[in-house]
């Protein structure tokens, strides 16, 4: 995880109030342990760097193989006044911005989203 990243993520969410819900690849990341510090403890750092940037996390989307249904189900069943949706795959969804894959979130994607978020509020 790119520090850099978080940090444009995380001034998004501080200047939006948006929260954060994790979806593909992610998911794995978030609930498995990733090192076993010193004292024996299973330490997630995707947690731990979410924290130190005050990201927070409010779900995860469902897993079933198709992520636009699995965005677009989540969606359905929470209720949101805005939102955007980052990949760095082609996805076909309202309030979507595709990262490139080589450079991963930038801070003209960040700037995008600001628009969109201001917008839908």
């Amino acid at each position: 995880m790119d520090e850099n990243k978080l940090k444009l993520l995380s001034n998004l969410c501080k200047k939006t109030k948006a929260k954060i819900v994790l979806s593909t690849n992610w998911r794995d990341i978030w609930f498995e342990p990733m090192y076993i510090n010193s004292k024996g403890n299973c330490i997630n750092l995707a947690h731990k760097l979410f924290k130190k940037h005050k990201l927070d996390v409010i779900g995860v989307t469902p897993s079933f193989g198709m992520r636009e249904s699995e965005i677009l189900t989540y969606l359905s069943d929470n209720d949101f006044d805005s939102y955007v949706v980052f990949d760095d795959n082609k996805l076909n969804l309202p309030h979507f911005i595709q990262t490139d894959k080589s450079k991963g979130l930038t801070q003209a994607d960040c700037i995008n989203a600001l628009s969109i978020l201001n917008t839908c509020s």
